[in-house]
């Protein structure tokens, strides 16, 4: 098993303790709340007036911003 160290900020270590299950590693209470995510289509009808192609245009900004982000941290 691969072995990552992070760095959280102290109320994220708060928060992911309180989550945490008697017996739950942090690596596992990670994994539970990964496996919760929704899919992405259960959020379009939250967006009123948003045609498809837009709404696609702004993901697609957004997941640019976001992989910006984490190359920009990769590299610190």
């Amino acid at each position: 098993m691969v072995v990552k160290t992070i760095t959280i900020t102290e109320e994220a270590y708060k928060i992911l303790k309180n989550m945490k299950g008697e017996g739950d590693s942090f690596s596992d209470t990670i994994l539970k709340i990964g496996a919760k995510r929704v899919p992405l289509r259960n959020y379009f009808g939250s967006m009123p007036d948003l045609d498809i192609q837009e709404a696609r245009k702004r993901f697609k900004n957004i997941r640019e911003e976001i992989s910006k982000d984490v190359n920009r941290h990769a590299r610190s």
